[in-house]
């Protein structure tokens, strides 16, 4: 909901490559310089949020928000802390009667055009598969004086990743792998040692010894394919 804080006067996008991208400036002060309050209450982090790509804690569903307002100046001491803008959102609450929403938004790979290196390599299509999806519930516990009011919001992606690799040829390889390709030692965490060249000596004064296989050497003219998912959720 961030997102729409930029619409009001003298905001803008944060820098290209922000550790933050949902960010946004203010008045020409940095990002950091925001307050998030969310209920009256602090909503800032101190250290940034790398996977949701915020500054704040909590970051509800937007159907889960009553009220949100900007501040970009003459704002009253309360808000207090900064020296840009503040964002202060208010969530929704209970009431005498039950209410609530539920969403689900699904992409997928039916309309998802081939990448550059898969037709290329004559690969068929990579997965993808994106779903977000929540709801949102209220009503009363005891009528007229106690109510309740809950909200969840979650997305999972599927995506096929294609990874480019520069694979040596025998020679090169030969003095760290000269033994054929590397691999780990599966019941310990230290990697298996490979036999180096006569005669070549390398110091290094950190990560893995020299002559330490650190990953496997695939072979030349494969392909392969790497997946995965990636679960995020608020509430």
């Amino acid at each position: 909901y961030t997102v729409l804080a930029r619409l009001s006067a003298g905001t803008a996008r944060p820098q290209q490559g922000a550790r933050a991208p949902l960010q946004f400036t203010a008045n020409g002060t940095r990002p950091g310089q925001n307050n998030y309050m969310l209920d009256g209450i602090d909503n800032n982090t101190s250290n940034v949020h790398f996977l949701g790509g915020t500054a704040y804690v909590v970051k509800p569903p937007v159907d889960a928000i009553a009220e949100s307002k900007v501040l970009t100046s003459s704002f009253g001491a309360e808000y207090g802390r900064a020296g840009g803008a503040v964002l202060s959102a208010t969530l929704k609450s209970g009431s005498n009667a039950f209410h609530g929403s539920a969403w689900e938004f699904n992409r997928n790979d039916g309309l998802k055009a081939a990448e550059f290196f898969e037709n290329a390599r004559g690969l068929k299509k990579g997965r993808y598969d994106a779903n977000q999806f929540g709801f949102t519930a209220g009503g009363p516990v005891v009528k007229g004086k106690t109510f309740f009011f809950a909200d969840y919001e979650g997305s999972l992606t599927k995506q096929d990743q294609i990874w480019q690799v520069t694979v040596p040829t025998p020679g090169p390889a030969a003095p760290t792998c000269s033994a054929g390709p590397c691999r780990w030692a599966r019941s310990s965490t230290r990697p298996r040692r490979a036999r180096s060249s006569p005669g070549r000596s390398i110091r290094s004064r950190g990560g893995w010894p020299p002559g330490t296989a650190s990953s496997a050497i695939p072979s030349r003219g494969t392909s392969s394919r790497r997946a995965g998912s990636t679960r995020t959720r608020s509430s």
